[in-house]
């Protein structure tokens, strides 16, 4: 598998003379990888080695998958086994979608969470023959399930082993109600073409203007009560199941009405709040506020 990389950003960079300085540098990028490399070409004139005490990447991370088992989602056509359908391929586990139509098989899926950008994508290979792999994809989106724009297509990469995950990222600004992915070839399968599980990525961030509450059932990880002592801060961490932009809410004992918490994060990548309890007193204070998070989504 030949692995290709591309330039974010070179520089210089101010040197310190105290110990354990730390440097920021920042620069604008607006492209997702799932892994970097960074390169120190030159050092401060020694003749020795490099040393590096800490590196920290500072960015944004890119949402869980846009789909969830149970979306709307059509095969190219019927011809797979009973368990081995449609839905396999977005159901969060290592089963997997088989199309005897072996190529341009593929499916057209609508998310539950409504208007996405789509710009990225995962392909998990499934367990039996790799001839049967895709080779390479064609994504495309649509607003009402029947007429469709290119996003991205191109080469898949090879899957070393068996329940790999390949991930592809490109370039797209617009939002779209319906995917559909289409794998226009195989690894030279004479029997079919199959897929674990494919996950489409979202763009992370926007606003919580206009947005509608989406039912509950909507995190795999609740928070949890977290008592602390008077003047301490308590960190609520909770796990989203899909791209959801949050509003943290509070609602105080003996209060009918939830609130929001001003200047609480509303992004999906920042999943945990951290509220203090400034009550003079010296005893553990159990959780003082009822603290909601409500799941909201973008109106299409």
């Amino acid at each position: 598998m030949v692995k290709t990389s591309s330039k974010i950003a070179s520089g210089s960079w101010l040197i310190s003379q105290l110990v354990f300085h730390t440097n920021y540098i920042f620069f604008d990028n607006g492209v997702a990888y799932s892994g970097y490399r960074l390169l120190f070409p030159t050092v401060d004139g020694s003749s020795c080695c490099m040393q590096i005490a800490e590196v920290e990447f500072l960015g944004v991370q890119l949402p869980g998958d846009a789909t969830q088992p149970g979306d709307a989602i059509i095969a190219t056509s019927g011809n797979s086994p009973g368990s081995e359908g449609v839905g396999n391929a977005i159901d969060n586990a290592d089963t997997k979608y088989l199309n005897f139509d072996i190529n341009n098989t593929g499916f057209t899926v609508t998310p539950s969470v409504g208007l996405t950008e789509i710009i990225g994508m995962s392909l998990k290979s499934a367990n039996d023959a790799p001839d049967r792999d895709p080779m390479t994809y064609l994504l495309e989106g649509s607003y009402d399930g029947e007429n469709f724009t290119e996003i991205s297509s191109g080469d898949v990469a090879d899957f070393p082993t068996r329940f790999h995950t390949n991930y592809i990222f490109f370039d797209n600004s617009t939002p779209y109600l319906t995917y559909r992915l289409i794998f226009p070839t195989v690894d030279n399968s004479s029997c079919c073409m199959q897929i674990a599980e494919v996950e489409l990525f979202p763009r992370p961030g926007g606003s919580c203007a206009d947005y509608n509450v989406v039912p509950g059932g909507l995190i795999t990880q609740q928070p949890a009560d977290t008592p602390v002592l008077a003047g301490s801060t308590a960190a609520i961490n909770v796990i989203p199941s899909g791209p959801w932009n949050v509003q943290w809410l509070k609602k105080a004992p003996g209060e009918d009405a939830f609130v929001e918490v001003d200047g609480a994060p509303v992004l999906l990548e920042v999943k945990t709040l951290l509220l203090t309890w400034m009550e003079p007193s010296s005893k553990p204070a159990f959780p003082p506020l009822i603290v909601m998070l409500s799941f909201l989504k973008k109106s299409p």
